[in-house]
């Protein structure tokens, strides 16, 4: 978001006295403002690995902590009226204040509230977030500095809220880490972004691959929830290999990195593990090729157990 706040509308008012009489026109146009993109740990998952030996309770805080970061970053996704726009923009910077007061009234905010509510650092992390969600929609970066910056800003306050919903408060540097997440993150949603007009690669990548947001976006196939690439391309393949081998350098120089170390000696394993996962799955991507604009491909849950063993 830019340094002009948005003014609030009737509509974004009435959503915060929790009025949801609105006319249906205008309730079908923010309905998504309350519903919540739920986050799973599901059996077999990254996440469910990286956080295997965590309490119960600390799971179900990354959990909720996930979730509120989904929701915050995917807010605009499918909003093209610029009014509705405004409106849950100025509805969710609201809702980050009132958690910031411990008053939270969205569910997902709620269920963060026991870790994550009255910390002045947690509602500037959040904040960064909600901008970026506003950049990445309708001000796209223009240049691969201003691309790695936002994904840098945006995945190191992501990485800083999960911190501190295990209550670390120590506020070490992610950076590092940050643009590595950010990469495996694009790479394994890479037909939703596009359909959704979100941020894939920096700006330089089409042009010197000559390929273009638009004529991906053409090729695009929707079948309910699933997305894909159906026509041939062969023609994107060194653009993928491009990018895969810029998300390895990003993790491995991370996990060289003195964070890293910190990391280790400060017993945070879920993200020591994650890191690990996410780098061997990297590994598998360079070798087997796989068109990430058509398929997914994960290591075994063998695999992921071992990774997590081996660094618990």
């Amino acid at each position: 978001m830019s340094n002009n706040k948005v003014n609030q509308t009737p509509l974004a008012a009435t959503i915060a006295k929790g009025q949801m009489n609105e006319p249906e026109q205008a309730t079908s146009s923010v309905q998504s403002l309350v519903q919540t993109p739920v986050q799973s740990m599901r059996e077999g998952s990254t996440l469910y690995y990286a956080t295997l030996k965590l309490r119960d309770e600390d799971r179900q805080q990354i959990l909720n902590a996930l979730n509120l970061i989904k929701t915050l970053s995917s807010c605009l996704t499918g909003v093209h009226d610029p009014s509705v726009a405004q409106t849950k923009l100025q509805w969710w910077s609201d809702e980050i204040s009132r958690l910031a007061l411990n008053e939270p009234r969205h569910p997902t905010t709620k269920q963060c509230a026991k870790v994550l509510a009255a910390n002045e650092h947690v509602q500037a992390q959040l904040t960064h977030i909600l901008d970026a969600a506003t950049a990445a929609r309708f001000d796209a970066p223009d240049g691969d500095d201003t691309w790695r910056e936002l994904m840098q800003r945006d995945y190191a306050a992501r990485l800083s809220v999960l911190q501190t919903s295990l209550g670390d408060e120590s506020k070490m540097p992610l950076d590092e880490f940050a643009l590595a997440i950010a990469w495996v993150d694009i790479l394994s949603s890479l037909p939703s972004r596009i359909h959704h007009d979100g941020i894939a690669f920096p700006p330089t990548f089409y042009e010197r691959f000559n390929v273009s947001t638009q004529e991906l976006r053409k090729q695009l196939r929707v079948e309910g929830q699933k997305i894909s690439v159906p026509q041939s391309t062969s023609k994107m393949q060194p653009l993928l290999d491009e990018a895969i081998d810029c998300a390895e350098r990003s993790i491995n120089e991370a996990i060289k990195s003195a964070s890293y170390e910190q990391l280790v000696s400060k017993n945070q394993r879920a993200l020591v593990i994650w890191l690990q996962i996410r780098r061997a799955q990297l590994h598998l991507w360079k070798k087997q090729q796989p068109n990430l604009f058509r398929e997914t491909m994960t290591l075994t849950p063998l695999k992921k157990w071992y990774i997590a063993f081996r660094y618990r």
